[in-house]
Order: C-alpha cells, then structure tokens, then sequence
C-alpha cells in the first residue's frame, strides 16, 4: 500500500481542501443570494426571505425545467451504466479488432471540452435529424448526456483495475526486493564463512 510522509499527505490535504472551496464557495454564495429579497443581488445580505424560493415553487416553466433535467439524467444515468459497464468489461477482458479504435471513439466525449460536445450534438440534431423528419426530444437529450457519461463509468471502473493493477505490483517488488535482501544476507555469510 502507498504510504506517505507526513508533509506530503498534508500537502495532499492542503491541496484537496482548496479545490474544494474553489469550487464549492460560489455555489454556497449563490444559494445564500437565493434568500435575499432584493431583486439585485448584493453583498452582504440587508433582509432575509423566501420569497424567490415561493416564486419557483409557484412558477410553471421552472418546475417544468426541473423535471426535464429530472427525466434526462434518469435517462442518461441508466444508459451510461449499461453501455459503460459493458464497455469496460470489453475493453478488459477482451482482444479484438478495432479495439484501439472503439477505445477512442469511446473516450473522445471526455476529450473535448463540453461545449464542443453539445454544439455538435446541437448542429447534429437541428440541422440533419429535424429537417429529415426526425424529432428526437428527451431521446437525444437524453443520448447527449450519456455520451458524456459512458465515459465516467467505464473511466471509473477502469481505474479501479488500474489501481489493483498498482496493488499487485507493489506487493511483487515488495516479495523481488525481499528476496534480494535475503540473497545478499546468504552471500554476506559465505563471505564470512570464507574470510
């Protein structure tokens, strides 16, 4: 198992909190500016209330929204479970042709950044599927954000088996380096019965 010194898991620890707040501190400010009941936010917050909170409970198109985002990643999650697990399973446990190929056809979502992603599927999906008739709805949503997420399962999966991967191959140097050492501890007591 890794082991490491003191200064370095603390620096790891150091390192993990700040990425933490960085990313975390705008999504608690925006949640605190939620219950401001002026219509700009401002800082520090002058009255505290609910009223936004009544408002988008009350309002159709944002419960609308919500449920759309609801349906999309139940759609996304379920298909990227499947397809990634079986993806990963493929990619390591099986020789085939193609499989370089498959393998960066796979992984390409993660590679490009999001937004180059969604323009593609947007261009995709306005500009050849709707003028041939095809209405693709939640059902490309849906595909669009699997693509993205098939690659998180199988990555996932995949540095699981890297890591034991890891773990084996410690404990093999551990059992090279312990058999060394005794080797030369067999060749000092020659030495000495020689000498």
């Amino acid at each position: 198992m890794l082991r490491l010194t003191r200064s370095a898991r603390a620096t790891l620890i150091g390192i993990v909190i700040f990425i933490l707040i960085f990313m975390y501190t705008p999504l608690f400010v925006l949640i605190l500016n939620s219950f401001n009941s002026s219509q700009i936010s401002g800082w520090p917050i002058e009255e505290f209330s609910t009223k936004w909170w009544i408002f988008a409970k009350d309002y159709a198109p944002i419960r609308q929204a919500l449920l759309n985002s609801v349906l999309v990643a139940t759609g996304a999650m379920i298909i990227a479970s499947i397809l990634g697990t079986l993806f990963a399973f493929a990619m390591k446990g099986f020789d085939f042709f193609g499989k370089s190929t498959v393998n960066i056809l796979i992984v390409l979502p993660i590679a490009l950044p999001g937004i180059v992603t969604g323009v593609a599927f947007s261009n995709t999906y306005s500009n050849f599927l709707t003028p041939a008739g095809m209405n693709i709805g939640y059902f490309g949503m849906i595909v669009a954000h699997a693509t993205f997420c098939i690659v998180m399962v199988s990555i996932s999966y995949l540095v699981l088996q890297i890591v034991e991967t890891i773990i084996r191959l410690v404990y093999t140097l551990n059992n090279i380096i312990a058999s060394i050492v005794q080797s030369l501890e067999i060749c000092m007591n020659i030495l000495e019965i020689l000498v």
